[in-house]
């Protein structure tokens, strides 16, 4: 309202002194038409200053501008703007094979960060350390073909602000979709109605450069991506994703921008016992109120310094470069005997090229690769840990819950494990409005089967993941989308078992 005001007090002076000039002016009139132009002319400046001010929010906010890109209403006797949005979407997921076996949720999470992950191993008697691995009484292979999913809760709301200061525009903003729930933590989910749980996505501000709050991961290339209707997205993909952080960003001449930032830090650690991390707790609170890992006595893994993130970025008509970098800071400590802290780096290129090629001015290529040593889920995914030890193993190496003694702390060994990565994608535009993207990435990491054991190696933790797909998807109105898209993914874990997993996709999302 405010601002509709003062241009159309703007309109107002500007008519009202083309009136005096057509009409003949003495001169005291004309000192009067002055005074009014140039009050005229000051109010034009303050606009044109708030539009700035308001476009520099987007810039400030790093890519909040992808997010937030609608329009905003300022809230009445405030100078603070307010924009809302988000979308509704409808999932389908049909698992050809490799699908979630007992009824686990992963929909609409495929591949990255989902079933992809978890697929039915093909267990046909294979050994590793004196252990024979076959399937069990049920053919987990069988039922996971031909199985079923519909979910909306993918669906989600923004809301935004930004307030004109002294100092700049200050804003705010918060993101929600419903994937808070799974059948671990909502039994039942189609029983009467989706019981889904709301989750939080983003939420923080930013003040000038600076950025306070949980956001994408300085890693993450939104740009770099694929467009994918699985929500989870390609394997191979950069950055930790949604974390708490505090980000600056420099944006300089020629499309050259950078930005550095420090995010909350997670220590991830591959042992006999499985995957631990110094978030992970069970329900019990078996020492002083504080849950710790099932079957060990305590948790080991340990975040006290903050994860380090850069990049430098070049803009440019026909796509961008960013090289990013980052330091993860790893400890294993059990309060008595082990004390270990150890340094985690990568990093890696990404970016986006149109080629223009055959006259084709919206095609699209997107490419992302990194590598490093002890970096963990900043490449992207649960799957990933910064260690690997034979804490919490048996026999030479203690109890179960850890080393009793000494000595026995002294058979504890821990190293880092390298991970390297990558995902590339092409999308061809067939009409303004028709648009298909194939994608293939793949990852890997190197875990040592004499630490972890050869359960974990044959059955818990995979060496190595790829994954392809292509879709096919139509805008009837820019605010909607609706299409198909198939997804193939392969695991393998560090004892050399497969699994496989084909599914057919069908999206209908409605923007607002």
């Amino acid at each position: 309202m405010k601002r509709k005001w003062r241009i159309g007090t703007i309109a107002a002076l500007g008519a009202f002194a083309a009136a005096f000039a057509f009409g003949g002016l003495s001169s005291a009139r004309a000192d009067e038409l002055s005074d009014l132009q140039t009050n005229v002319q000051a109010l034009q400046k303050e606009v044109a200053q708030l539009q700035k001010q308001q476009a520099s929010t987007a810039v400030q906010a790093g890519s909040m501008h992808a997010i937030y890109r609608h329009g905003s209403f300022l809230l009445p006797g405030t100078n603070t703007s307010i924009a809302v949005g988000g979308y509704v979407k409808l999932d389908a997921f049909y698992w050809l094979n490799g699908g979630p076996v007992n009824g686990n949720m992963q929909a609409p999470v495929g591949v990255e960060n989902g079933q992809a992950l978890l697929s039915p191993l093909d267990l046909h008697g294979q050994k590793l350390g004196g252990i024979t691995f076959n399937a069990p009484i049920f053919n987990p292979n069988s039922r996971g073909n031909g199985v079923l999913q519909m979910t909306a809760r993918e669906s989600r709301l923004r809301v935004a602000t930004s307030t004109p200061t002294a100092w700049g525009p200050v804003t705010t903003f918060f993101e929600f979709d419903w994937l808070g729930c799974n059948n671990l933590s909502c039994n039942n989910l189609d029983n009467v109605s989706s019981n889904y749980l709301p989750r939080l996505r983003h939420a923080g501000g930013t003040f000038g450069p600076w950025l306070f709050g949980q956001f994408w991961g300085l890693g993450t290339d939104l740009e770099a991506g694929p467009e994918t209707i699985d929500f989870g997205g390609p394997l191979g993909e950069i950055g930790k994703v949604r974390i708490p952080q505090i980000r600056y960003t420099w944006k300089g001449p020629i499309g050259i921008s950078a930005a550095a930032d420090l995010e909350e830090p997670h220590t991830t650690a591959w042992t006999p016992q499985g995957q631990i991390e110094s978030d992970s707790s069970v329900a019990y609170p078996a020492l002083g109120g504080i849950g710790v890992p099932a079957a060990l006595a305590v948790n080991p893994t340990k975040a006290t310094w903050p994860v380090v993130n850069a990049y430098w970025q070049w803009d440019q008509p026909w796509g961008h470069l960013r090289l990013y970098g980052v330091l993860v800071p790893n400890q294993m400590q059990d309060g008595r005997y082990i004390s270990q802290e150890y340094l985690g780096y990568g990093g890696g290129p990404s970016g986006n090229f149109r080629p223009g090629w055959f006259g084709w001015s919206k095609d699209n290529i997107t490419f992302q690769f990194e590598a490093g040593n002890g970096m963990g889920d900043w490449l992207n995914g649960f799957d990933h840990s910064a260690l690997a030890t034979n804490y919490g193993g048996s026999g030479l190496y203690g109890s179960v819950g850890g080393p009793t003694t000494a000595a026995a702390a002294s058979l504890i060994h821990t190293t880092t494990v390298t991970e390297w990565g990558g995902v590339v994608g092409y999308q061809h535009w067939w009409f303004p409005n028709i648009r298909s993207t194939a994608y293939f990435g793949m990852e890997h990491q190197d875990v040592p089967i004499n630490l972890v054991g050869p359960v974990q190696a044959m059955l818990g933790i995979n060496k190595e993941l790829m994954s392809a797909g292509v879709n096919l998807l139509w805008s009837p109105v820019a605010f909607v989308n609706t299409g198909v898209e198939w997804d193939w993914a392969q695991r393998q874990t560090v004892g050399n078992a497969y699994g496989e997993e084909n599914i057919l996709e069908y999206e209908f999302q409605v923007m607002f």
